[in-house]
């Protein structure tokens, strides 16, 4: 191997190495991008998200990953609890859904908790029968693998992540989850009361969310439903959910204690002031990736092996 060889071999080697620390600086510095947790008890955006006078930072992560997403609930019950209707659930051989990495890589693993319908305040949903306004957005709730329970998490100041998806409404929906509580719904107008799904219509959380989990916003805030913890790591995704019309009539029909429409006791909460994150992680690989360095090698490549030419 003459001069120029190993003096082309030691620039390619350098440039591949400037490259490498440019990624892991970069995944370091990416922790900074979220807010501090405020003191003050604030809730979440509204759905769908708006832009204008907000801080966006775009960011791309790598994906989410899942454990038992794909297993089949062994028991799920759902509830009129008087300020939402959610999902109460239970899995055999402890194999409750789990995610982690991408965006929560720096925080740990996070059991689901609870899942949720959540009010909304001012929202202008997504649907294509204009006529309908359906302002309700489904929540899971996640706590740390390392409590036994959401309540204990909480009480130890861990983080909660919460997963948001908004509706939209269609003439029918392909979502059988969203199918089958229709007529379970009927049971619930009621406030305290509640119903179980058929042993053999219930889903699985993948069952429920259909691939949405792809772009999304993220932020902090310190709320979930009603209840005011230390820090919750909200996630917005960007895709909606479809609904049935026959859904949005009967959830139209459920009553809070007082007597009104369950949709109209919206949760009202201080906004985050912070910045919000946009993420693209719907391939699952960060847009700047190997690809952004690689014109700066081949430039540099170029340039080195034009000069041993001469």
């Amino acid at each position: 191997m003459n001069k120029c060889e190993k003096f082309n071999v030691f620039k390619i080697l350098q440039v591949i190495c400037l490259i490498f620390i440019f990624r892991i600086s970069n995944s370091f510095c990416e922790v900074s991008t979220y807010p501090s947790t405020s003191r003050k008890c604030i809730g979440k955006h509204q759905m769908p998200l708006n832009e204008t006078n907000l801080e966006i930072r775009e960011k791309s992560w790598e994906p989410f990953a899942f454990d038992n997403f794909d297993v089949i609930l062994s028991a799920a019950e759902l509830k009129n609890s008087e300020d939402n209707l959610f999902v109460e659930f239970s899995y055999e051989d402890g194999r409750v859904p789990i995610i982690y990495g991408g965006p929560l890589k720096e925080y740990g693993n996070f059991t689901l908790a609870r899942i949720y319908w959540h009010w909304l305040e001012k929202s202008q949903p997504q649907n294509d029968l204009g006529a309908i306004k359906f302002p309700v957005a489904l929540h899971l709730i996640f706590y740390d693998t390392k409590y036994e329970s959401l309540d204990v998490a909480g009480e130890k100041g861990s983080t909660i992540i919460a997963l948001a998806f908004s509706f939209k409404v269609v003439r029918t929906t392909e979502l059988p989850f969203f199918i089958e509580i229709v007529q379970l719904l009927q049971n619930l107008r009621m406030p305290d009361t509640f119903d179980f799904l058929p042993f053999d219509t219930l889903p699985s959380v993948a069952d429920i969310l259909k691939g949405k989990l792809g772009d999304y916003y993220s932020y902090h805030g310190t709320t979930y439903s009603t209840v005011c913890l230390n820090d919750v790591l909200w996630f917005e995704f960007m895709a909606p959910l479809e609904i049935g019309v026959d859904f949005v009539q009967q959830m139209g029909y459920l009553e809070a204690s007082d007597g009104t429409p369950l949709m109209e006791k919206l949760n009202k909460h201080y906004t985050p002031q912070g910045p919000v994150i946009k993420s693209f992680g719907s391939n699952g690989v960060p847009r700047w990736n190997m690809m952004s360095g690689m014109p700066i090698f081949f430039i540099t490549l170029i340039i080195h092996l034009t000069r041993c030419g001469q």
